[in-house]
């Protein structure tokens, strides 16, 4: 459930147990204040600026002035790069040029309570995982958008092993040359290649040629991990309907004989999953 224009939903109710959810992007920062069975109580957005320490003064200044309750009872972070996650600091931001920023610390001695942090598309795989009827063994989140990340799920929480994992990093044959497949098939590769903005393509010719590129991926991806269900978001997954039947015939034509093609959906949040699962995040941490 989504706040209204002004950031508040109509019925404000505060409740004992109260999660603060911080999706750091490369140009925006949303954050939220979560109630009881992922409540969205209110949310904010702020620029995320360049300088680090100025973004740090307006985020702290957003939490004091909006949402410093004395019943929050954790934080969850999800940041676009690379988490150590020994010292959970950000050692690496993919579109920003901060490194090895500890603001978990920072925000445990603001708060003094527990700080979790994790990559975006791992935070926004959780969430979709949590958002089915049932919860797979295995679940695949691809988020297409400015680029491509992946969150890999088992069991309901981010799995570990695939924790680092960079799939739109992954090097593919296309046309002729060795290329990332973010360079092939995300939302800046469309606009590249085509002119317009996912949003504006109806001709199913187009999507055709889209999917195909979506499809080089997933082919490499798909043998490897073999998921029970694969999740499609990002802005792009907003389009899922567009296009998604032409991913899956793609698939099911080249996949071999021995990798099953599994059910191929829309996220249930395309671009609101990571906030989603930053709440949680903590509050699995919280039960653990």
């Amino acid at each position: 459930m989504l706040p209204d224009a002004n950031g508040f939903h109509n019925d404000i109710c505060y409740t004992d147990t109260m999660i603060l959810a911080i999706d750091i992007g490369g140009t925006k920062t949303l954050v939220a204040l979560f109630g009881d069975n992922q409540y969205m109580i209110k949310s904010r957005k702020i620029a995320t600026t360049p300088d680090y320490y100025q973004f740090l003064q307006q985020l702290t200044d957003l939490i004091q002035q909006d949402f410093a309750q004395p019943e929050i009872k954790a934080v969850g972070i999800a940041a676009p790069g690379l988490i150590d996650y020994t010292t959970h600091e950000v050692t690496k931001l993919g579109n920003l040029l901060w490194h090895d920023i500890d603001l978990v610390e920072y925000l445990h001695q603001l708060l003094h309570v527990p700080v979790f942090i994790d990559n975006d598309a791992n935070v926004a795989g959780l969430a979709e995982a949590h958002s089915l009827e049932k919860i797979p063994h295995n679940l695949l989140y691809v988020t297409f958008g400015t680029g491509i990340g992946s969150g890999i799920i088992t069991e309901g929480r981010i799995d570990p092993t695939f924790a680092h994992s960079e799939v739109g990093h992954m090097m593919l044959w296309h046309n002729g040359l060795l290329q990332r497949w973010e360079d092939i098939a995300s939302g800046r590769a469309i606009l590249r290649d085509y002119h317009q903005r996912a949003a504006d393509i109806t001709d199913v010719a187009t999507w055709k040629e889209i999917a195909h590129k979506m499809a080089l991926g997933f082919f490499a991806f798909l043998a490897i991990l073999q998921p029970d269900v694969v999740v499609v978001g990002g802005g792009i997954g907003t389009y899922f309907d567009r296009y998604g039947h032409l991913l899956s015939d793609e698939l099911r034509a080249g996949l071999p004989a021995l990798v099953a093609l599994p059910p191929i959906i829309q996220a249930k949040h395309p671009e609101e999953a990571v906030i989603y699962g930053c709440y949680q995040l903590a509050e699995q941490a919280l039960v653990v």
